[in-house]
């Protein structure tokens, strides 16, 4: 997975299935394009450009986008920002930092089922710049999957290599 990461400053990129309609960008922000309609009754109108102001479901944030027909579907916006900034992926998109609520780019992950549930049981404040590693109240380290403790973190990215050789090093 190869993703775009433009951290420096706010980009905005067309959302999926809504080009035209609908950018969102980076830093989590979802807007509408200006754009000019014409509504059932032949008047038109001019849509501006806006911020959308999302709901919260469960801690995320959600917003409804109108499609081109007419029709209202509501999205979390954690999934737009990584289906419009990364490849496109069947995983779950997951909290770095546990808040529900940030959903800059830098800040999620795809991560498998197993991973979700591991790390939504994992106390955030322990969690480290590795995505399978974690800090422990004793100040240790410890691997995803693995009951073992470490007392540096260097040891347990070797552990992680080990048992994930693709992408336990990141």
């Amino acid at each position: 997975m190869e993703c775009l990461l433009y951290l420096c400053m706010e980009k905005f990129l067309d959302v999926k299935g809504y080009e035209g309609l609908y950018v969102v960008s980076n830093y989590g922000n979802v807007k509408s394009v200006e754009r000019v309609i014409i509504r059932r009754d032949g008047i038109r109108r001019t849509i501006k450009e806006r911020i959308k102001i999302g709901t919260h479901d469960k801690g995320y944030k959600r917003i409804s986008l109108v499609s081109m027909d007419g029709k209202s579907k509501s999205h979390y916006v954690h999934r737009l920002v990584m289906s419009a900034f990364c490849e496109p992926s069947g995983l779950y998109v997951d909290h770095i930092n546990g808040i529900k609520e940030d959903n800059r780019l830098e800040n999620l992950r795809y991560v498998t089922n197993s991973e979700n549930l591991t790390f939504r049981n994992t106390d955030k404040k322990y969690s480290t710049e590795h995505p399978y590693i974690y800090k422990t109240k004793e100040n240790c380290f410890r691997v995803h999957g693995c009951k073992r403790r470490y007392k540096t973190i260097e040891q347990a990215l070797e552990r992680a290599r080990e048992i994930r050789p693709n992408n336990g090093g990141k």
